[in-house]
């Protein structure tokens, strides 16, 4: 039974829109490229199997560096 992480990220700003991404990943980093400037980030991350997914952690909110 191999799991894997599902990374689930959005802008603060566009969470009205209910815009987000999502990566899907075995290793337990991940990079995340492409983010606007000055720009608040909400990530929450959880792990799935072949048999079940987990519970979303808590929310992270980053916020990147200005240009």
């Amino acid at each position: 039974m191999c799991s894997v992480f599902l990374l689930l990220f959005f802008a603060l700003q566009d969470q009205r829109d209910q815009s987000y991404s999502t990566v899907k990943t075995p290793l337990t980093t991940v990079t995340v490229y492409n983010l606007k400037p000055g720009t608040v980030y909400v990530f929450q991350i959880r792990t799935s199997s072949s048999q079940d997914f987990g519970s979303y952690s808590p929310t992270i909110e980053v916020e990147t560096l200005g240009e």
